[in-house]
């Protein structure tokens, strides 16, 4: 088994020496085309006119070249690649998998798999049997933020999900018949979900009506499904386009996120200077790029807030954000933490507001009384992160909204739509089963 390895290594080697003969990783890539470094999980080339421009990803992604984009750390096989001057190739580990690993020639890797029954040895850099080689696959990815709380798919079972934090992971299991779901991170209906147990594929055809479900061979075509018969060719999407296989939708795309033209009735960008960017208050990640009063609508990355004063996107725990459900009127809220605070949603925007010295926030009344007059009771956020213990606040203002603490400070979360908060699981749950007062 080892001896067909090595063949199969040899040919590989030799495909490998001919790519990088010439030492220019763009040569031959199309304008725009971004590629791996080597060096670095989250660093990207981008190509043009034969040039490679480096770019990183943000914080708590990594690159992932066959997808085009800066993607979730569990979506992606890293290859690190040391420099090297000589023609001579090595063989790389990669973190968290036990049977791929990198072929590297001159700083640039191939990724490669070992034949059934073999794990990557990390030690002699070869291919061996299972028994001779100790490989354990960590639960969560050394390259997300530590000191934010991230939920990653269970490995097996797509019924449970880890939350790692502070170096632990914190094993959960959603609600009965939800699935998590990777890429919103939280637990979803089934029919939401691509699960390797089974669940259908966002490319299969429904089996009634006029349906657009995307290519998997690429991300810039679709097929168009009518009463469960798929068509036999892809259409392409236009130039800059991308199929969205989660909407059915064309989207303009950069590298990270998508970008599209608010159609909102409220112009966010009138009177706003060309170049700003002002708040999307529908959603803590969102935002618009103001160029001749034209609001341009885009996301910052999840796990990440938008922070109007500093013009970037950042720690949720550095930027206050409460989106209202309602976006007209006035409404008032109790502070999910703080008695002698309020919230005030104001046509769709949130506001914080503080009752003078010695009042306290009267839920019922809806206005600041003295605090000897009104019983209040909030859970509160810990100052400082305990790693081994989540903690969850319920909502405010409604029965699918809650609170995960971090850093001493609520941030935000929604369950997926159709579910309520389940205050004693601690876990997005059926309405029936939430029981939400």
């Amino acid at each position: 088994m080892q001896r067909l390895w090595l063949i199969v290594v040899l040919v590989e080697i030799l495909v490998l020496r001919e790519a990088v003969s010439n030492n220019n990783r763009c040569a031959n890539r199309p304008d725009g085309v971004f590629i791996n470094d080597f060096t670095a999980c989250d660093a990207f080339f981008t190509c043009f006119r034969g040039d490679a421009f480096p770019g990183t990803c943000p914080m708590g992604f990594v690159f992932n070249e066959d997808a085009q984009l800066c993607d979730f750390p569990w979506n992606v096989k890293c290859l690190i690649c040391p420099e090297s001057e000589t023609l001579e190739p090595t063989f790389e580990p990669i973190e968290g998998e036990c049977t791929y690993y990198a072929l590297c020639i001159q700083g640039i890797g191939a990724l490669r798999e070992c034949a059934p029954g073999l794990q990557f040895d990390q030690a002699a850099k070869i291919c061996d049997l299972e028994e001779n080689v100790n490989c354990e696959t960590p639960i969560c990815p050394a390259s997300i933020n530590p000191n934010e709380p991230v939920s990653v798919p269970h490995p097996t079972d797509c019924t449970k999900y880890y939350i790692c934090f502070r170096g632990t992971e914190d094993e959960r299991q959603c609600a009965p018949t939800l699935l998590f779901n990777p890429d919103t991170r939280v637990c979803d209906l089934e029919e939401n979900v691509v699960c390797e147990s089974g669940v259908p594929s966002p490319t299969s055809c429904p089996p009634t009506g006029i349906h657009y479900v995307g290519n998997p061979a690429d991300c810039v075509s679709y097929f168009v499904c009518l009463n469960g018969e798929k068509s036999t060719t892809p259409t392409n999407c236009a130039s800059g386009l991308i199929f969205d296989i989660t909407d059915s939708v064309l989207v303009y795309t950069i590298l990270f996120a998508a970008v599209i033209v608010s159609g909102a009735e409220r112009n966010p960008c009138l009177g706003i200077p060309d170049g700003m960017f002002v708040n999307d208050f529908t959603t803590c990640e969102g935002y618009f790029l103001c160029l001749g009063e034209v609001p341009t609508h885009a996301q910052c990355p999840p796990g990440f807030y938008f922070n109007e004063g500093q013009q970037l996107c950042d720690f949720p725990q550095n930027v206050f954000c409460h989106v209202c459900n309602q976006q007209n009127g006035v409404q008032l809220f109790p502070h999910p933490t703080n008695c002698d605070q309020f919230i005030t949603c104001s046509n769709g925007i949130s506001f914080v507001g503080n009752c003078k010295a010695g009042e306290t926030y009267d839920v019922v009344l809806q206005a600041c009384k003295s605090e000897i007059r009104v019983d209040c009771e909030r859970l509160r956020c810990p100052e400082v992160d305990n790693p081994n213990v989540v903690v969850f606040i319920p909502g405010i203002q409604s029965c699918d909204e809650y609170f995960l603490c971090q850093a001493g400070t609520p941030i935000q979360r929604f369950c997926a739509p159709g579910l309520h908060w389940n205050r004693v699981a601690e876990r997005c749950d059926f309405p029936e089963l939430a029981q939400c007062p």
